[in-house]
């Protein structure tokens, strides 16, 4: 290769590298796809929907609820998926004592993944005929204010915005599955 060919290259090697940076390009590491497992807690994330998915079938877990990073269950910026309620795939009637729960989206976890749940949930997806609720509340350890969402026409909420009488989208930092 020519010099002028080299130094050409080099520029446009450059350039592309501080493109990315000023563009705050996501972490190579960002895994935003999670599976939670309701019955023992594990947390299990992948760099794409496609991954999870085959995690998901390969195990045999069927999602109960999933909280959205995004409106209209759009999962382009992440979602979690809580599976396994106790070896089922349906809920009780019951709204408490609750089945499933996190209480505390702030989990390191999270963080450590790319994906951080706490105060960014934009929708929340509940798997039909699961007889599921979701109960959210914007404080930690189930305080605060809450709100249910039931497994309605729209199965769940499709932009938290607007299923209230006051906004709820990125305000959840805790919730429980029943």
């Amino acid at each position: 290769m020519k010099l002028s060919q080299r130094i050409v290259a080099g520029f446009f090697a450059l350039v592309a590298v501080a493109g990315l940076m000023f563009a705050g390009a996501p972490a190579a590491s960002a895994k935003p796809f999670c599976d939670v497992n309701l019955t023992g807690g594990a947390k299990t994330c992948f760099t794409t929907a496609d991954g999870l998915a085959a995690y998901e079938t390969a195990a045999a877990l069927a999602p109960v609820a999933t909280l959205f990073n995004n409106v209209e269950y759009s999962g382009d910026q992440g979602f979690t998926n809580y599976t396994n309620v106790y070896n089922r795939t349906t809920c009780t009637a019951a709204d408490s004592p609750h089945e499933a729960s996190d209480g505390d989206l702030r989990d390191a976890y999270y963080q450590n993944n790319g994906v951080s749940m706490d105060q960014s949930v934009s929708s929340i997806y509940i798997r039909p005929g699961s007889g599921c609720r979701v109960r959210v509340f914007d404080g930690i350890g189930f305080t605060g204010s809450s709100k249910l969402v039931t497994d309605d026409a729209d199965h769940g909420c499709a932009d938290l915005r607007y299923c209230f009488a006051e906004i709820w989208d990125d305000r959840i930092r805790s919730f429980w599955v029943s």
